[in-house]
């Protein structure tokens, strides 16, 4: 098991190397926590300066994608978009719940086996959901980008089961209710503004 772990690190370490040699490459990440993607920034920005001889600020040329859903208050969120959001989530769990870990985080086998099986909420909310309200997933956009200073931030809003209405809703607040005050927050801040700025 260690060995594969450590197989693992390396088979990611390794692809994140042959992006970054790409000179028309940009990378996306999904749902690594903070932590985690500092430490992929850190790998990508590495092999980047030396394959091209720059040296590109950390979290240039990156993205990364957020399931994302606002209501009212975190509760009413999760009354109408868990089921479907964590659904998609656990339909895609082959991974198991690795993929949402710190760097050198583990977790007790009897938790990574119940994980393996279904993931939690409680578990992936605080990793890799915004969920909550128009202020709460404000901070963590704001948290986000000053902490990574990535490139991109792309909102995944949608999921099967979950009603259109109910999508369409999610992406109109995160435009008019969320994007607006995370652009204020981080106007000065140069690459972080970036961030926010939504087309």
């Amino acid at each position: 098991m260690v060995l594969a772990g450590i197989l693992v690190l390396t088979a990611r370490e390794l692809l994140l190397d042959v992006i970054a040699t790409k000179a028309e490459a940009c990378l996306v990440m999904w749902r690594p926590t903070i932590a985690e993607l500092k430490h992929r920034l850190r790998i990508y920005k590495k092999s980047h300066d030396a394959a091209f001889g720059t040296d590109i600020a950390l979290g240039e040329r990156t993205a990364v994608v957020r399931d994302t859903f606002i209501a009212d208050s975190e509760a009413e969120a999760r009354r109408i978009a868990e089921e479907a959001c964590l659904g998609a989530l656990n339909f895609a769990n082959w991974r198991g719940p690795r993929i949402y870990l710190d760097p050198d985080e583990t977790l007790p086998s009897e938790t990574n086996a119940a994980l393996t099986k279904h993931l939690t909420y409680d578990f992936v909310r605080p990793r890799a959901l915004f969920f909550g309200t128009p202020q709460q997933v404000e901070d963590q956009i704001v948290e986000l980008a000053e902490e990574t200073r990535i490139d991109h931030l792309m909102f995944k809003c949608g999921w099967p089961g979950l009603a259109h209405a109910h999508t369409m809703r999610c992406l109109e607040r995160l435009s008019t209710e969320v994007l607006p005050r995370v652009r204020a927050r981080l106007k000065g801040k140069t690459r972080a503004a970036a961030l926010a700025h939504a087309g």
